[in-house]
């Protein structure tokens, strides 16, 4: 998945979970789910991704770190498809679950997801906030696909708030970091953002630079 190879990842995975199902694995079904949200959120499909993710907690056994894995991946979810009615119990059961762990990776995932929702709803100020948290905690314990996905959403946050410059250097910190650990989506995504701040700066040589790469 992490290289993008997405329909090879999803026909493991069929297999996976046909064997784990008919051995009523528990924790096989739970790690397949959790591959299959990955795969259905890469292929911009969230909302299949949020069934996957609340079948992992509907198999979770009061694991805590499971818990805000499939949380974090359910709010991503539904903020990223609009749905975000309903959506803040789920935030607050996700940054209860992380404090209980008391791990640093779990807490920067929470934040994260708030910051997400915050950014669906168009606050900017206060997602800037939580991607900037979400940013160092990822770093201080080393998640570097954290602390991208963190920069990229900040990139978001200041396009929209018309800070262009800053969004293009973030991005560009993304591709860098993603082309360096070769995970192509990643950089993909980050591309694709410079090409939005490349139009809205009504640049077309700077866009057709941006897609070439």
């Amino acid at each position: 998945i992490i290289r993008g190879h997405l329909e090879a990842a999803h026909q493991y995975l069929q297999s996976a979970e046909v064997a784990f199902e008919a051995t009523r694995d528990r924790d096989g079904l739970m790690g397949t789910a959790a591959a299959m949200a990955r795969l259905k959120a890469q292929e911009g499909r969230p909302t299949e991704a949020a069934r996957y993710y609340a079948r992992m907690l509907r198999l979770n056994r009061n694991d805590r770190r499971v818990e805000v894995r499939a949380l974090r991946g359910l709010v991503d979810s539904r903020a990223s498809s609009g749905r975000l009615d309903g959506i803040e119990p789920l935030v607050q059961q996700l940054r209860e679950a992380a404090l209980a762990t008391g791990d640093t990776r779990c807490m920067a995932e929470a934040t994260f997801a708030a910051g997400i929702v915050e950014l669906a709803r168009q606050d900017v100020e206060s997602s800037e906030k939580h991607f900037h948290t979400a940013r160092a905690l990822a770093a201080t314990v080393g998640d570097h696909r954290l602390q991208l996905d963190s920069e990229n959403a900040l990139g978001e946050a200041y396009r929209l708030r018309g800070d262009m410059r800053a969004a293009e250097r973030m991005y560009q910190s993304v591709v860098r970091m993603a082309t360096e650990r070769d995970w192509p989506i990643t950089a993909a995504v980050a591309h694709l953002n410079l090409c939005m701040v490349n139009l809205e700066r009504d640049s077309q040589d700077y866009t057709r630079i941006a897609i070439d790469q």
